[in-house]
């Protein structure tokens, strides 16, 4: 069960939260999960085979559990080529440099003067 969601995870959390919480909601969130499913399954399938007696119950627990992350794969937003929550902008040139701080100059008053620096030394 719990290789069930490691493949994708590396990929799709960091998506989901903001940067500057990031790291501590990937930690609350892998660690809480791991510990109910991945260490209980052992537990959860022994008892539902002693339960009903049918040998496939793991299987169609295991099923179950592939279904609920089936449903939330397809419930996550597309991330694809835009930033992260709460990532700084990023540029390749320098005219990307200036065009995002004439964008921030103007929604966050910016004296000319701290401009005028940037771009010389840019």
């Amino acid at each position: 069960l719990l290789s069930t969601f490691t493949g994708v995870m590396p990929s799709s959390l960091p998506a989901l939260f903001p940067t500057k919480i990031r790291y501590g909601a990937l930690a609350i969130g892998f660690n809480v999960s791991v510990s109910l499913f991945g260490g209980t399954t052992p537990l959860v399938a022994a008892w539902l085979v002693d339960r009903t007696g049918n040998l496939m119950m793991p299987a169609y627990y295991l099923m179950g559990a592939s279904l609920i992350g089936i449903v939330s794969v397809i419930a996550l937003r597309e991330t694809a080529r835009k930033p992260l929550l709460g990532s700084g902008p990023c540029v390749a040139t320098r005219a990307e440099a200036l065009a995002v701080l004439r964008q921030a100059s103007k929604s966050v008053n910016v004296k000319k003067a701290y401009l005028a620096v940037v771009k010389e030394r840019a």
